[in-house]
């Protein structure tokens, strides 16, 4: 009866061990905003934003200015050449850097529960840079519109829908308010198992083993769900941004499960440590 216990016991933990790394790296890891800031800023350089900035920024400053249409049409091929030399500048990854922490920031406070936080009229998170016209303030103001220097338009990409909000969100919450207890949990257990079986060197081993084979379960697992996390993302720009937020959050979680195969080597090494000196 202990010998099934110590092997039930054990084999919780082990199955256990993927949700406790992937919740204590949520619960620690999703609120740093640097760290999103940081590795989503060179997303700017990507050619599918760049067209979207590009796009967005001649139709705000085309909007802004309020022209009449001929005029709109004569002045749209220099505003747009214009505007795809812009969103090449460091102005630009800057107020791209800006709008990457305040949607983080918008995000964060959603996925916590703070309802409609940050979110447009369609329940989307969206992601605004404020863009200064910069050398686009010369042909418009040639082309009469006064004040050109001071326009500058915001545009917005949007990076999720309201469905997607919600399954974030549930997911969070979740993850967030268990994660430490889980890998709390699963420590336990394994030292339980440890501790009921009769032989606890062949359990260390067990554990270890078992262990390993869950780091190399999960890290498939995150390799092989890009694709499919990514699917409903369909805007190229927002496509990008998804990839490189999921990119930071597998990164993460590789982490997490290079410690845990650390820990499971080390395991192994502490029984075969064990087996040496008890033939001594």
């Amino acid at each position: 009866m202990r010998s099934f216990l110590a092997g039930l016991v054990g084999l919780l933990a082990v199955l256990l061990l993927p949700v406790a790394l992937l919740a204590h790296w949520t619960s620690q890891t999703v609120t740093r905003t640097d760290l999103f800031v940081e590795q989503l800023a060179p997303v700017v350089h990507e050619p599918q934003v760049q067209q979207a900035l590009a796009d967005g920024l001649t139709k705000a400053a085309l909007d802004a200015a309020n022209l009449r249409s001929p005029v709109r049409r004569v002045l749209e091929p220099t505003v747009r050449a214009q505007a795809a030399r812009i969103v090449e500048s460091q102005a630009v990854a800057t107020a791209w850097s800006t709008g990457i922490r305040v949607a983080h920031g918008q995000v964060v406070r959603i996925l916590s529960g703070e309802a409609d936080t940050g979110v447009d009229a369609q329940g989307r998170v969206v992601l605004n840079v404020r863009v200064p016209v910069g050398p686009l303030t010369r042909a418009l103001e040639q082309a009469g519109v006064p004040n050109a220097g001071a326009i500058a338009p915001t545009v917005g990409i949007p990076l999720a829908s309201a469905d997607q909000v919600a399954r974030a969100q549930q997911v969070y919450q979740l993850l967030d308010r268990w994660g430490p207890w889980v890998l709390v949990a699963t420590i336990l257990l394994a030292l339980l198992a440890i501790g009921l079986a009769y032989r606890w060197r062949r359990a260390l081993v067990l554990l270890a083993v078992g262990g390993l084979v869950m780091c190399g379960v999960l890290a498939l697992v995150m390799a092989l769900a890009r694709d499919p996390a990514l699917a409903g993302v369909t805007p190229p720009a927002a496509r990008a941004v998804a990839d490189a937020a999921y990119g930071v959050v597998e990164s993460g979680i590789q982490g997490e499960i290079w410690i845990a195969a650390a820990v499971s080597v080390g395991m192994l090494v502490v029984a075969g440590a064990g087996r040496l000196l008890a033939r001594t």
